[in-house]
């Protein structure tokens, strides 16, 4: 996968390459700072914005399997059934396949919040 690049926030670019473009999705719920802080930022509906709702529609996932994990919200995030979904659907995606994603719905926040993750993986 060819480096990606998004603008995020006002000026500042940010760059998903190299050592997180490439590390297993899996690294995303393992990090539960950075899980955390994306389901702050993705969980959520009604705020003009793309939610998970949204990311699950982009992973192809029925729109019937997506109001049945918001139903169950009060006992596990639906951006955590989803990215235990696209693991076990998709082993080999990446980061980087996330990172993609969340460009494409213009959610330059949990860009950033990834970016963390690089942090921590690369200070690993």
């Amino acid at each position: 996968m060819a480096g990606l690049s998004y603008f995020i926030g006002k000026s500042r670019r940010q760059r998903f390459q190299g050592p997180v473009q490439s590390v297993p999705l899996r690294t995303v719920l393992d990090d539960l700072d950075v899980l955390d802080e994306l389901i702050i930022l993705l969980d959520p509906e009604g705020s003009g914005v793309k939610s998970t709702r949204h990311l699950a529609s982009y992973c192809s996932f029925p729109s019937a399997w997506t109001t049945y994990t918001y139903s169950m919200r009060d006992s596990k995030s639906p951006l955590k059934a989803l990215l235990e979904g696209l693991t076990t659907k998709h082993p080999d995606w990446t980061v980087g396949h996330l990172a993609r994603l969340l460009g494409e719905m213009g959610r330059y926040d949990a860009l950033e919040v990834l970016a963390r993750l690089k942090q921590t993986r690369e200070a690993v």
